[in-house]
């Protein structure tokens, strides 16, 4: 996987992640087992800067990564627009879920792990695999049902 390994290993330490086979099958891997890949290019769009800078002010709270961490990956990622674009429907959904309610900074936390396993995998796979301590199944349902894009497994990539 070249695609935010590093914010998918912290935050799905529990949970693996999906890939979509040679049979068109996902499967789940687990982080800790893939590399990252090297650079894909030289430098980012100011458009795509820009979608950084608000990507790491909407989930600022409940991810522990940096906005260099964050160009850094998508540097190395196959197309960081696509990329961004997921990121940018997981934040929608993630303000939308939060703005106006109390919540920890653990409950947030959860909340970018849901929209986060939602962007690759299904509602009820999400479900299935969810630990939570701070929200509730209902919650996550409110939250998935907020994103618009059809789940998109982690693409990896041998090289």
């Amino acid at each position: 996987m070249k695609t935010l390994i590093s914010i998918i290993t912290l935050l799905l330490l529990f949970v693996a992640c999906t890939e979509t086979d040679t049979n068109g099958q996902t499967q789940f891997l687990d982080p800790n087992t893939i590399e990252q890949g090297g650079y894909r290019r030289d430098a980012l769009t100011s458009e795509q800067l820009a979608t950084i800078d608000t990507l790491h002010r909407i989930f600022g709270e409940a991810d522990a990564f940096t906005k260099e961490a964050w160009v850094d990956n998508m540097r190395r990622d196959l197309d960081p627009d696509r990329e961004l674009g997921i990121f940018m429907d997981m934040a929608r959904a993630y303000e939308q879920f939060t703005t106006g309610r109390s919540l920890s900074a653990e409950a947030k936390k959860e909340a970018y792990k849901v929209v986060l396993m939602r962007s690759m995998s299904s509602p009820e796979e999400v479900k299935a695999r969810l630990d939570l301590s701070h929200l509730t199944l209902a919650d996550a349902d409110t939250l998935m049902s907020y994103m618009e894009i059809e789940p998109q497994p982690v693409r990896v990539v041998a090289e």
